[in-house]
């Protein structure tokens, strides 16, 4: 079940009128917000990927050119230079200064992200995606017996759009996502630790 923070008391309710189930819930909210809608519990698997902020950039770029009815705010955007992209994007909302540290512990700031880390069970990074299934595979099967199957939806990727970011946008977004630059930084670290834990073994 894939939902964002708005509906979310709704997929709770659902949730339990359903009694005894196995549930995935997944979406753009934080650890805190699911905590208190939902209630996670000893049992529950939490796991959450992060991706480098240029990257997130020039994939919603791509996404909106081929599926401009997702995002109507920022459609007109699609197509122009990046740079323009980029504002259109940060002025209507539709990216958030250190989002993803904001998604993994419900504060902007690498800090407070870093503190609740060890409270996933899996963490990855788009950078090596393979290595981010590999891992979460193994540690679903460890920890619940179940055997993890990821179905690839390559073929729903949007080509390239032929724009690039530029060296000037790229310092910006340094700029502006320093917390999430570090967040990805550290979730790499580790997945790339833990990985070769696995292969060691």
């Amino acid at each position: 079940m894939h939902d964002h923070p708005g509906p979310l008391k709704d997929t709770a309710d659902q949730m339990k009128a359903c009694g005894d189930r196995n549930w995935y819930v997944g979406g753009h909210f934080s650890i805190t917000h699911v905590d208190t809608v939902v209630g996670l519990a000893p049992e529950d698997f939490l796991f959450s990927v992060v991706r480098d902020p240029v990257e997130r950039l020039s994939s919603l770029h791509r996404l909106l050119t081929r599926s401009p009815e997702w995002l109507s705010q920022v459609n007109l955007a699609v197509g122009k230079s990046m740079d323009y992209f980029y504002d259109c994007c940060i002025d209507n909302h539709v990216l958030k200064k250190n989002s993803q540290c904001s998604l993994i512990s419900g504060a902007d700031n690498f800090e407070a992200a870093s503190a609740v880390l060890s409270r996933y069970d899996c963490l990855g990074s788009m950078s090596d995606f393979s290595g981010f299934l590999k891992l979460l595979g193994h540690e679903v099967f460890r920890k619940t017996g179940v055997a993890f199957e990821y179905l690839d939806t390559h073929h729903n990727a949007a080509a390239s759009t032929g724009l690039e970011v530029s060296p000037a946008l790229r310092s910006r977004i340094e700029e502006d996502f320093a917390e999430d630059f570090m967040l990805v930084a550290e979730i790499e670290r580790r997945q790339a630790a833990m990985l070769r834990e696995i292969q060691e073994r």
